[in-house]
């Protein structure tokens, strides 16, 4: 994991060593970060996460606990990584899918399945 600097990662936690996370972020227990993720700034990770392989959260942004993101659209290893844009708050126990884009300022309510790209300032809560 590069940029170590002012980021807390409690255990047991994985984090690939070319994950790239943003100061003063932070990531929470039983948590699994694949490669080439790039965390933005200011960014906090509860527990129970898991984010695939190539996604981009920016700077800003809450993940709360059991959140899934996914890379991988037909299972055929065409990666399609989804990006979180500035400032979301992304609520418990949401999944969201391979190839979204999720615009700045989103507010996606907790239990639901993200399968479209969503504009800036969206709030999605059913």
């Amino acid at each position: 994991m590069k940029n170590r600097e002012q980021v807390i990662i409690y255990q047991p936690s994985y984090v690939h060593d070319s994950a790239i996370i943003g100061a003063r972020s932070k990531i929470g227990c039983f948590c699994d970060i694949s490669k080439d993720v790039i965390i933005g700034r200011y960014v906090n990770i509860q527990c129970h996460c898991s984010i695939s392989t190539g996604v981009h959260i920016d700077d800003g942004c809450f993940i709360a606990p059991g959140v899934r993101i996914l890379n991988d659209k037909m299972m055929n290893g065409m990666l399609q990584p989804p990006h979180i844009g500035k400032h979301c708050r992304i609520g418990g126990n949401v999944l969201i899918l391979p190839d979204v884009t999720i615009g700045d300022n989103c507010f996606i309510g907790a239990g639901l399945k993200v399968t479209k790209s969503l504009p800036n300032g969206s709030i999605v809560t059913k």
